[in-house]
């Protein structure tokens, strides 16, 4: 099972050639706009999400709209390009089938709502600005594991699906005896091919065992994927149980857990259909 694993890895590639340039010029202090601009528009595909997703509710409603890249890219921020950026290049990179157990839409949604509300909560946590931004990509991007044994091995994780809703257990467990591998060591190796950022890969690696990470980003994202699957009705992505989240982990963000779920029901939901439009562009 390891090599047919290794295998749909190798079927994926790479990310899209245009990510490593954006990640480089929003992580270097020196850059502007301008040169964002440039690399963004040798990649047609990016652009056209760009302009869109500038000219989506996520941004507010005006009276004209957006067509100039550079206006787009200052309006939306160039973090929030970067995020959009690695968003787009990674969901591109899966295509999860009809006859899977888990829907794209329910396997997105799921996603984005983790990602929404890992910003929500940053915003409230010890982290600077630039640092409570990364929670969102982290968020969005913290099962990328998952979905490569969604899309390439449906009928096993159909399997481990069936399993951990009769025993009311830990997918990630069953994805262990079924696999011999679960998708968190999954998507630390895909992070590490894509040589992904690494509070992403400490996300993917303790999301659901924060107790083990000395990531204050990953703590956000943990607390947010908890409390997004005890709500039960933000997409589906396998799991029949949640982590209990250490009392600890909540007093280091600076919210109680209670907190948090008064703004998964007063607030996650209108901010989830905005931050859905920013992901998918629609």
């Amino acid at each position: 099972m390891i090599r047919a694993i290794d295998s749909a890895m190798d079927r994926m590639g790479a990310l899209n050639y245009t990510l490593p340039k954006v990640m480089r010029v929003v992580n270097d202090m020196n850059s502007s706009a301008l040169e964002l601009v440039r690399v963004i528009q040798m990649d047609p595909v990016l652009t056209a999400r760009v302009l869109k997703v500038s000219n989506s509710a996520y941004f507010g409603v005006r009276v004209e709209p957006i067509s100039n890249l550079r206006r787009a890219t200052i309006l939306m921020g160039m973090n929030t390009v970067r995020n959009l950026a690695l968003a787009t290049a990674v969901q591109n990179s899966f295509e999860i089938h009809s006859d899977s157990p888990v829907s794209s839409e329910d396997f997105w949604r799921h996603s984005v709502a983790v990602a929404v509300l890992s910003d929500l909560i940053a915003r409230r946590s010890p982290l600077s600005h630039k640092e409570g931004e990364k929670c969102f990509v982290v968020g969005m991007l913290h099962l990328i594991g998952r979905a490569l044994l969604i899309q390439h091995f449906a009928r096993e994780f159909r399997q481990v699906v069936s399993e951990a809703k009769a025993n009311k257990s830990s997918a990630t467990d069953i994805e262990q005896v079924v696999f011999s591998t679960n998708h968190k060591k999954i998507g630390m190796r895909l992070a590490a091919r894509w040589k992904l950022p690494d509070e992403l890969m400490d996300g993917v690696a303790f999301y659901e065992t924060p107790e083990e990470s000395d990531r204050m980003t990953t703590w956000v994202v943990a607390v947010a994927s908890a409390a997004v699957k005890r709500h039960g009705n933000m997409g589906f992505v396998g799991d029949y149980e949640f982590p209990v989240i250490d009392d600890t982990i909540y007093d280091a963000i600076n919210i109680s857990e209670r907190e948090v779920m008064s703004i998964v029901n007063s607030t996650l939901v209108s901010e989830l259909d905005k931050a859905d439009e920013f992901i998918r562009g629609d």
